[in-house]
């Protein structure tokens, strides 16, 4: 279990988030998890980091995975970029229950939907997948 957990840490919020938690004054009173696609990419981008940060390798468009993942943490930080391509999958994990799928996670921010930005979030596992492909 972490306190704080920032998924996509290879990126570049996913950096500066990362560091910024990493960094912090009081870090000795919070645990960290980073995860990103491998640990060599996390290893390659120098964090400071140190035995009690927590490396978690995540396929982002694996639904178990990530939710045993973010599951372990009482905060996440999603960095995973681009949002409107990935970061959904983050969100239905850590949303409440019983909301249905088929609602977009944007329809809970009154102030994007307000903005019109509810129709950049696709609820359709499959749009994920195809940008991979």
């Amino acid at each position: 279990m972490v306190d704080i957990l920032v998924i996509g840490v290879t990126g570049f919020c996913g950096r500066h988030a990362a560091r910024y938690v990493l960094d912090h004054p009081e870090r000795s009173k919070f645990t960290v998890g980073l995860a990103a696609r491998s640990r060599s990419k996390i290893a390659s981008i120098g964090l400071p980091t140190d035995d009690s940060v927590q490396i978690f390798e995540l396929d982002i468009l694996d639904e178990q995975a990530v939710e045993s993942v973010v599951k372990q943490a009482k905060v996440v930080l999603n960095c995973i970029g681009p949002f409107w391509n990935y970061g959904t999958p983050v969100v239905w994990c850590v949303m409440p229950t019983p909301f249905e799928r088929t609602t977009s996670p944007m329809s809970f921010c009154p102030s994007a939907l307000a903005q019109g930005m509810a129709s950049t979030t696709s609820t359709s596992p499959e749009r994920h997948r195809g940008f991979l492909t």
